[in-house]
């Protein structure tokens, strides 16, 4: 993930389709429900809707959530590199997007 630029793929609209859905499978997973429509393509609402889900999972299940993030594969040396003009749960979300949106990347050029 290093040096991994959002922004190259926020307009294409597969790309994002696909990285919902990856977000819905891994989510899953844990039997959390990420409700947002598969073409509602805007990022910031993606990344505030997966903020909301962390926030809740920090204050009533921090494990699930650690759990979740290791299924997801951020590395944990990346949550102690917290900016302090975000919070902690938008930050968490942002990882969570670039990490999902780049799978999506790798398997579709593969």
């Amino acid at each position: 993930m290093k040096n991994f630029q959002i922004e190259k793929y926020i307009d294409d609209g597969e790309i994002i389709r696909k990285t919902i859905h990856q977000i819905k499978k891994d989510l899953s997973f844990f039997g959390l429900n990420f409700i947002i429509a598969i073409d509602d393509l805007n990022v910031n609402h993606i990344k505030n809707q997966l903020a909301v889900i962390v926030k809740d999972l920090l204050v009533k299940d921090s494990e699930k959530l650690f759990s979740l993030l290791y299924r997801i594969d951020i590395p944990e040396e990346k949550l102690k590199n917290i900016p302090a003009e975000i919070s902690y749960e938008k930050f968490i979300s942002q990882l969570i997007l670039e990490r999902e949106l780049l799978k999506v990347i790798i398997r579709k050029n593969i």
